[in-house]
């Protein structure tokens, strides 16, 4: 009784005197602070239009806690209801087939979507316990995407000299050049023509200043191409803020690793968008984009991704490979024999496939021989919403094992899959959440909207 009565003072205390520090540990109404949460750190990681949210906790003996996640425009004054949150409670989880220390256990998890570009934004969790609410926000701002480059301008032409100076009257004669010689904020303008080289980029622009690679003439682009494999026509290893816009690549190697754009190591905040990507090669890491071993905020964004080849284990429209997360891959056209058109690796790793805060969406996949989009492994926040896949030979999106979650995939639509719709499975534990997608087939022998590709789905919250 007495445990009650001094709970009961301190939180009256508290009420009336908001100038009075709280103490490290609030106490429970029913008098035990194990029972009480206390509210630890907030997370906030944003893309160019979402933003993740990862709020700890401690305490709450009892799993009784619940939270809100709110939001706002940092110069709006009114508060917003996000999706709900996902509470994660797990001592374990499945990885690579074993059982592993969850790293995310005592944390609720969730997303803010549809925000604008390059805008600020309040995020605000409130937890409500054992009679007792306390809130938690911080400021984030969303990525830009649409970065300036407000430095030099140099050009590039198929009848220039690598000893001129990069002047529209004396162009630079390669690409390769170029990259060498820029400074962040520079723009490289590659008039029209057909330039065989391989595209090595190591050099960095800035948050506020990319270098740019486009075609000088939008409606006349110019075309990369390289036919040795060395993993890329264009090759951005351990760069950040580069932007390759408005070109046309390709890879006519038919060996293993022919891939128009590959991403590698320590790669930050680079961006693909407005090209024209084809590859022809039926082999592993061959493709449109690969992204492999850390790379974070790649923005792949209004490309057309084709292939010739008729592949199986590749090639890939996008391939992400141990990503450092953060991928953004929307408004999209990927189309022919790919294997997956948005595949990743691996499946069943926490850090396979997008990995974590990663936006998938709008997309137009079509004829593939594997999977439309293959989002298998850790899928922390990770969201797949309004995309549109037809005549997938296995699964239109395969989801088999989400480790950690959540995963929201909403507002697709899915269209004569040879297969299943969705491929769920192997020890897939992490919440995931189908929301409101179309699923049609012409096949009287498909699977069905669902196949499970191994045991073990739970925390799965489907309503279409």
């Amino acid at each position: 009784m007495k445990k009650v009565v001094l709970g009961l003072i301190l939180l009256a205390i508290i009420q009336v005197c908001p100038f009075f520090a709280a103490p490290s540990m609030t106490y429970a109404a029913d008098g035990d602070p194990l029972n009480a949460t206390t509210v630890g750190n907030l997370s906030l990681v944003p893309t160019c239009q979402s933003i993740g949210v990862y709020s700890n906790f401690s305490g709450d003996v009892n799993n009784n806690n619940q939270a809100v996640l709110e939001y706002k425009a940092h110069d709006s004054s009114q508060w917003l209801t996000a999706p709900p949150l996902t509470v994660d409670r797990r001592d374990t989880v499945v990885s690579g087939g074993s059982p592993v220390v969850n790293e995310y256990k005592n944390q609720y998890r969730g997303s803010v979507f549809f925000l604008e570009a390059t805008t600020e934004y309040d995020v605000r969790v409130t937890y409500t316990d054992e009679g007792i609410s306390e809130s938690i926000q911080d400021v984030i701002t969303t990525l830009d995407d649409n970065p300036l480059s407000s430095g030099n301008t140099y050009y590039v032409a198929t009848t220039g000299d690598d000893d001129g100076d990069g002047s529209m009257g004396e162009p630079w004669r390669t690409i390769q050049y170029a990259a060498d010689h820029v400074n962040a904020g520079d723009t490289v303008r590659i008039m029209p023509g057909t330039y065989n080289e391989q595209v090595d980029i190591s050099i960095s622009g800035t948050l506020t200043n990319y270098i740019t690679f486009t075609s000088h003439d939008p409606n006349n682009q110019a075309v990369i191409t390289y036919s040795p494999s060395s993993r890329g026509t264009v090759r951005i290893i351990d760069a950040d803020y580069n932007k390759f816009q408005n070109l046309i690549i390709h890879n006519s190697s038919y060996s293993e690793n022919g891939s128009c754009i590959y991403i590698k190591g320590n790669a930050q905040n680079n961006i693909i968008e407005d090209c024209l990507l084809s590859s022809v090669s039926d082999n592993w890491w061959a493709g449109g984009v690969v992204i492999y071993d850390g790379p974070a905020n790649t923005l792949i964004q209004r490309n057309h991704i084709s292939t010739t080849a008729d592949g199986y284990d590749g090639p890939f429209g996008v391939f992400l490979n141990q990503t450092g997360g953060g991928t953004v891959i929307r408004d999209n056209t990927i189309i022919g024999g790919f294997f997956d058109g948005i595949g990743g690796y691996p499946n069943s790793g926490i850090n396979g496939g997008p990995y974590h805060d990663s936006d998938i969406n709008d997309n137009y996949i079509e004829g593939v021989n594997g999977d439309g989009i293959e989002s298998e492994g850790g899928n922390i926040n990770v969201r797949i919403w309004g995309n549109e896949i037809r005549d997938p030979e296995l699964m239109g999106i395969a989801i088999g094992a989400t480790i950690i979650g959540p995963l929201h995939i909403f507002r697709n639509t899915i269209q004569d899959h040879l297969n299943g719709a969705i491929k769920m499975g192997q020890k897939s534990t992490g919440t995931t959440y189908i929301y409101h997608d179309t699923i049609y087939t012409t096949y009287f022998d498909a699977f069905g909207p669902v196949d499970f590709a191994g045991p073990g789905v739970g925390n799965v919250i489907s309503r279409n």
